[in-house]
């Protein structure tokens, strides 16, 4: 056994340490150790809480983009250019996406205990987004822009 030679006023106190923790074995614990293992349910309830939260953010998620889809609609105005065609594609698209990955997004919630009040809200914004998309196709005058309806000057 290798070890540093440590002495004190001409005694070897490796020698005496060594022959210390051989009587003693190999099973030397710490003061307050034991080899059972205690569950902390304060780390779990917190862990809960967490969990709880997470949900209530992916599904208020598509409620909160409301306030700033209605602001860049009011931004791009009622004229057809490329820059209102793009934000209402990107309004429609993100919205429709989202409905189509419902089930991923049910499989996210499936720990929480208020799961489908949590849908349902998921669902209503992402239908709330893409009847704003909708509502704002609806203010451009196509019938302007159609020849063959006969509504032309």
């Amino acid at each position: 056994m290798y070890g540093v030679g440590v002495t004190s006023a001409g005694k070897d106190l490796c020698g005496e340490w060594l022959a210390v923790l051989q009587e003693l074995g190999d099973a030397v614990w710490p003061v307050g150790y034991s080899d059972k293992l205690v569950p902390d349910s304060c780390i779990q309830e917190t862990d809960r809480n967490l969990l709880e939260k997470r949900c209530w953010d992916v599904a208020l998620g598509p409620l909160k983009q409301i306030p700033m889809n209605l602001f860049i609609m009011y931004m791009s105005g009622n004229t057809i250019s490329i820059f209102p065609i793009m934000m209402v594609c990107m309004m429609a698209w993100r919205p429709n996406q989202a409905l189509m990955s419902m089930s991923a997004t049910f499989r996210l919630m499936d720990s929480s205990s208020q799961q489908w009040l949590q849908g349902l809200v998921h669902l209503f914004g992402n239908l709330l987004g893409s009847a704003l998309a909708t509502s704002n196709v609806n203010q451009w005058d196509f019938c302007q822009l159609i020849p063959l309806t006969g509504q032309h000057s």
